[in-house]
Formats: C-alpha cells, sequence, structure tokens
C-alpha cells in the first residue's frame, strides 16, 4: 500500500460535554465539576472604546446604539455591563433590530449597519419589539416596543461573536 493506512486501521474518537442549567442540575441530582462563568462585558466593551477613539467621538455624541441584542440572558447581560461601563449616565437609546428580523448570523453586521443609517436620516430610532419585562440586571436605555423619534447625528452598532470576536461601528450623518 505504498505507506497508506486503510480506512479501518485510522483511529476514530468521540467527545462531547453535557451542560446543564443550573437549577436542572441541583433538581435533578447532576454530578457538577465546573461552571460556565457568564463573561462580564469587557471584550465588548473594549471593542466599544476602540471604536470610539477611533472614531473621534465621545460617549456622549451616540444618538443611537444598535446592540448585539440576541436576546439571551448571558449575551444581553454581558452587553448591558458593557454599555454601562462605557456610557455610565450618558446612556444612548439602544435597541436590537434582530428582535424584528432575528439573528442573519454572517449579515447581522451589514444589515445593523444600514437600519443605524437609516436612523440617521430618517430621524427614527427603531424599537425592539416584544419587550414586556425589563431585566433589573440589565438597566439601559431601551427603544420599547415603538419607534422613536430623534436627531440622531452618530449611531454606534454592535456585532459580538464567540470567542471574543467583537466589533463596534459608529457612523456619523454626512456634512
Amino acid at each position: 500500500m505504498n505507506g497508506h493506512r486503510r480506512l479501518r486501521d485510522l483511529k476514530q474518537g468521540l467527545g462531547f460535554v453535557v451542560l446543564h442549567g443550573w437549577s436542572f442540575a441541583v433538581h435533578d441530582g447532576a454530578r457538577y465539576f465546573s461552571e460556565v462563568r457568564v463573561e462580564d462585558g469587557s471584550g465588548a466593551a473594549r471593542a466599544m472604546r476602540n471604536a470610539l477613539l477611533d472614531a473621534r467621538v465621545n460617549p456622549e455624541s451616540i444618538g443611537y446604539f444598535n446592540a448585539h441584542g440576541t436576546s439571551t440572558k448571558y449575551n444581553d447581560l454581558a452587553e448591558s455591563r458593557a454599555l454601562l461601563t462605557v456610557f455610565g449616565e450618558s446612556m444612548p437609546p439602544v435597541s436590537s433590530t434582530k428582535s424584528m428580523i432575528g439573528h442573519l448570523l454572517g449579515a447581522a453586521g451589514a444589515v445593523e449597519a444600514i437600519a443605524c443609517l437609516m436612523a440617521i436620516r430618517d430621524g427614527v430610532i427603531p424599537p425592539s419589539i416584544n419587550y414586556e419585562t425589563p431585566d433589573p440586571e440589565c438597566p439601559i436605555n431601551i427603544v420599547a416596543n415603538e419607534a422613536r423619534k430623534a436627531d440622531v447625528e452618530i449611531a454606534m452598532s454592535n456585532s459580538l461573536g464567540f470567542g471574543g470576536h467583537n466589533s463596534s461601528l459608529i457612523l456619523k450623518r454626512y456634512e
């Protein structure tokens, strides 16, 4: 066979991990060995700060923020913490267009940039729809359920990914 191995001679393997929610694991009596820690939002905050520095824009100048906002507990918590870290008291109006169009994966960043451009052009901030119960752990300025008129000169959009692939884009009205 000239040094080539037959398929049956190749070693094969498989691995998997079972993740349980904490309450399920405790209730079910499951043995647990470690826990997945909630990300504190520092990577997203770093991306936002870098975008502000690159654009030479103060946080107070952002008139609309399009959040990555997947409406999942840990993503929203981490992104909210990042927003609070970067904006503090000068929190801009925040919404996630994913609430209306879903997560477009690779196209999400481009479509959300278009939402920011339209907010600048039309003076209307899109809402996060189906927002019913505010999360006290995410105390940000949500534009909930109805669009909001606003003179947006500068908008910012987050695209956050697994493994720390975070980017923030700032768009400014052309003068």
